[in-house]
C-alpha cells in the first residue's frame, strides 16, 4: 500500500525543509564564528575554551538539524513513498536526539555563564 500526500501537503514539507536549512545555516556560521574567535584568540596566546565549547556546540546542533532534511525533501520528490520517507526522517531524528540535546545542553550552559558573569575557562 503506498500513500501520496496532496500539492497543498507537499508545499508544508517544502517548507518545513526550508525553513530547517536557515536554520542550519545560521547555527553554523554561529558555530563557525566562535570557533574563527577562538582560533584567534589562541594565535593571541589566550586561552578561551569557552569558544571553542560553544563553536562546537553549535557546529554539532547544525548537524543534527540537518541529517533528516534530506528524507523530509524526499517526500516531495518522490511519488508512493511518502509515508514511508516521512517515517525514516522521525528515525533519523529519533537516532540522533540524545546528541541534539547534549549539544544544545553545552549551548545553554556555555551561553549562560557568558550572560550572567562573563566566564570563560
Amino acid at each position: 500500500m503506498s500513500y501520496e500526500f496532496s500539492e497543498a501537503q507537499n508545499q508544508k514539507f517544502r517548507k518545513l525543509t526550508r525553513s530547517m536549512n536557515r536554520v542550519v545555516i545560521l547555527l553554523f556560521l554561529v558555530g563557525l564564528n566562535a570557533l574563527i574567535q577562538y582560533y584567534f584568540d589562541v594565535v593571541e596566546y589566550q586561552r578561551n575554551l569557552t569558544l571553542l565549547l560553544e563553536g562546537l556546540a553549535y557546529l554539532l546542533f547544525s548537524v543534527m538539524v540537518y541529517l533528516p532534511i534530506s528524507r523530509f525533501k524526499k517526500i516531495f520528490t518522490t511519488s508512493g513513498r511518502d509515508v514511508e520517507e516521512l517515517m525514516g526522517a522521525f528515525n533519523v531524528m529519533s537516532r540522533d536526539w540524545f546528541w541534539a540535546n547534549v549539544s544544545l545542553g553545552l549551548i545553554v550552559i556555555v551561553e549562560s555563564l557568558k550572560l550572567f558573569d562573563g566566564t570563560t575557562f
